[in-house]
């Protein structure tokens, strides 16, 4: 059932769904604002099972998850990173506003005398 992309038409069309035409798994919506009502309206139907579809948002399922509702596609955040000489940097800055900074460094392989143990 096609929406416009707001939280009010994924609840009426998740509602239609569920409870006139009886689907018991839902999958939907696509837009990231849409993703948290229906999640919402998930715990109010412990008996269906809900696939978020492509919704980005956050707060859709880890902000008070619902655990009928589920996540099998990328989140909100967005990702970013740098090789600066051994080490990779980077940032990890959610939708919401939070910003998380990782580093790792990179492992060179083990040499001849290392494999063989000398």
């Amino acid at each position: 059932m096609p929406t416009n992309a707001s939280p009010d038409s994924a609840l009426k069309a998740v509602r239609k769904v569920v409870e006139q035409d009886k689907v018991p798994p839902v999958i939907g919506p696509v837009s990231g604002s849409e993703g948290i009502a229906p999640r919402d309206y998930s715990k109010t139907q412990p008996g269906v099972t809900f696939v978020n579809g492509t919704s980005g948002a956050l707060d859709t399922t880890y902000v008070t998850p619902s655990q009928n509702f589920f996540r099998f596609n990328a989140n909100g955040v967005r990702y970013s990173g740098r090789v600066n000489g051994d080490r990779i940097e980077g940032t990890a800055q959610a939708s919401a506003g939070g910003t998380t900074k990782w580093s790792a460094t990179r492992v060179p392989p083990p040499t001849a005398a290392q494999k063989s143990g000398a």
